[in-house]
Formats: structure tokens, sequence, C-alpha cells
């Protein structure tokens, strides 16, 4: 697989790699998907930009494999601006994609920041029945 953003987008939109015909189009959407990703605290702290296909997907997740699904949910907003279905049940389903994936990535956005509750402590063990993981009262 490509780790090229914008060629994996352009995959997915079933656009070959080698055509550039919509390339400027396609690197504006794939920016404002990452504003959106930006906004719901996914990403570099500093927001992240393409500019051509030399941008890699590794370079946005950091390696991290729980930012997995932003690959698709770039690839679905690119699609709901760039490639819209035709039909409003097709619509309807690409707009459940995009707030199912919204909805994932705020939970990992969630874990890193408050921990994640069902893995192990350092002891290997789960954390005591009670315990307080986000600040509230058990």
């Amino acid at each position: 697989m490509d780790d090229s953003i914008l060629n994996s987008v352009k995959t997915k939109l079933n656009i070959e790699p080698e055509n550039t015909e919509f390339d400027n189009d396609i690197i504006d959407y794939v920016n404002s998907a990452f504003g959106v990703l930006h906004q719901l605290g996914v990403g570099p702290l500093m927001g992240f930009e393409i500019e051509d296909n030399s941008a890699t997907w590794t370079s946005f997740t950091g390696g991290d494999a729980r930012l997995n699904p932003a690959k698709t949910f770039v690839a679905k907003k690119v699609q709901q601006v760039f490639d819209l279905p035709a039909t409003g049940p097709a619509q309807a389903a690409l707009q459940e994609v995009i707030n199912e994936l919204t909805f994932r990535l705020n939970v990992v956005r969630e874990e890193v920041i408050y921990g994640a509750p069902l893995y192990p402590n350092d002891s290997g063990s789960l954390p005591a029945e009670g315990t307080v993981l986000d600040g509230g009262k058990p």
C-alpha cells in the first residue's frame, strides 16, 4: 500500500496516482479534512497539511496505529465534496460512515488524553475497582 496521503486518497476515489488532473482540488479537500481532524484534537499539535504526493500517512500518524481510521475519514470527507454519490441513500450512507469515524477518532483522542481504563496498569493487573481515571469521583 502506498503511504502517500494524496496517492492513497486518489486510489480510493478510483483515480490513478499518475493522473494529476485533479490534484489541486483533491489537495484542498484533503487539507480541509485535516483541519476537521485538528479541530477534533486528532493529529499533530500544530495541524497538518499536504502540498503534493510526498506527504505520508506515517508523518501524520507518527506510526500510531490507533490513528488508522483517520485515513478512511480523510478519504470519505474528500469523496463527500469531490465525488458525492448520486442518490440520497448513498449520500446518507457516506455521512453515516463519516459520523462513525468521527466518533471512533474521538474515542482514540480521549484514550490518549485520559488513558485507557481497560489496559493493565504497570504491575500488569487491571486498575482496582472504583479507581478514578478521568478526574471524577468513584
